[in-house]
């Protein structure tokens, strides 16, 4: 069964632009290894974040966000949301910039962008 949650009737006001896709990387404290690990995946590739119309946002410790997301008090959580604002992916694990580019990739909207950019080349 799919499930998909629908985060604009909650999320901060930058999240219903529609004009980016979010990641929400979410850690238990300041320098949290996993929250680390996961920024740095994502470090390495600027023109991939650019291309996919990406911005990350992390949380620490009591942030009101994670209850907001729903996500549990555990050590690490990252989460993609798309342009419609709905989340596309969750993982209790960090993910690397090339596995969230394939899900992206995947997507109709995203599909229609790389269409839409290439007939402009």
């Amino acid at each position: 069964m799919l499930v998909l949650v629908q985060l604009f009737v909650t999320t901060p006001p930058a999240l219903l632009d529609r004009t980016h896709r979010y990641i929400l990387v979410f850690g238990a404290v300041a320098g949290d290894p996993l929250v680390q690990k996961q920024l740095e995946f994502l470090s390495h590739d600027g023109a991939g974040l650019k291309e996919r119309d990406l911005i990350i946002h992390s949380y620490l410790g009591e942030d009101p966000q994670f209850k907001q997301f729903n996500v549990q008090a555990k050590p690490f959580c990252v989460i993609l949301v798309g342009k419609d604002g709905f989340e596309k992916f969750r993982s209790a694990k960090p993910v690397t910039a090339k596995h969230l580019y394939r899900l992206i990739d995947a997507m109709p909207m995203r599909q229609a962008e790389m269409k839409s950019q290439g007939s402009k080349n």
